[in-house]
């Protein structure tokens, strides 16, 4: 029964020393946190993006509403023309109509094709920016892990690093040029 017990207690020290050390090889988690959208936001290149790409949908917005004014004033030329035209002229100029129309909204669908290229390549170079000064700023603070603000429900105080991340990402890339290509086929 001695040897029992002493076989018992040699195994449970055995476990706990196993324990311990497991804890302590354990990596302790240091996070910081950093707000994304404000970074985008507040950031000179992230604004430069913002502005760029409020000014291309704006555009492509008019472009949109243009086509649908065409549209609603060439069918009301057509249907004023119908009876007073040649059957075959008036189904000419119809399709006529039609083919320019259908030209005029594929050059809008091919211009917002390439506003969404030429948008996700300046979010990659953003981004691409961003990874040096977060590697940077994780190995000052010396933290094993950068959380995105919304994803969290609660933080500490000076866990999160978003204003020095701007101020970094300032000097790196004080500006952003999306460049529209040239044409939206095979730039995806």
């Amino acid at each position: 029964m001695r040897t029992t017990i002493a076989t018992l207690i040699i195994a449970l020290a055995a476990l706990m020393t196993t324990n311990i050390a497991q804890a302590q090889t354990a990596q302790t988690a240091k996070v910081i946190i950093v707000d994304i959208t404000e970074i985008t936001r507040s950031s000179l290149a992230g604004k430069d993006l913002l502005g760029q790409v409020e000014t291309y949908r704006a555009e492509i917005d008019a472009e949109q509403q243009r086509i649908q004014q065409d549209v609603r004033t060439t069918q009301e030329t057509l249907a004023r023309q119908r009876d007073l035209m040649n059957p075959d002229a008036h189904a000419e100029k119809v399709r006529a109509e039609e083919q320019r129309i259908a030209a005029a909204d594929q050059d809008l669908r091919e211009k917002a094709n390439r506003f969404q290229i030429a948008s996700r390549a300046a979010e990659r170079k953003l981004q691409s920016a961003l990874n040096p000064i977060y590697l940077s700023i994780m190995s000052s603070y010396g933290a094993n892990m950068l959380v995105e603000r919304n994803q969290l429900i609660l933080s500490g105080p000076g866990m999160d690093v978003t204003r020095e991340v701007i101020e970094k990402l300032d000097v790196a890339l004080p500006a952003l040029q999306m460049v529209l290509p040239e044409s939206s086929l095979n730039n995806n």
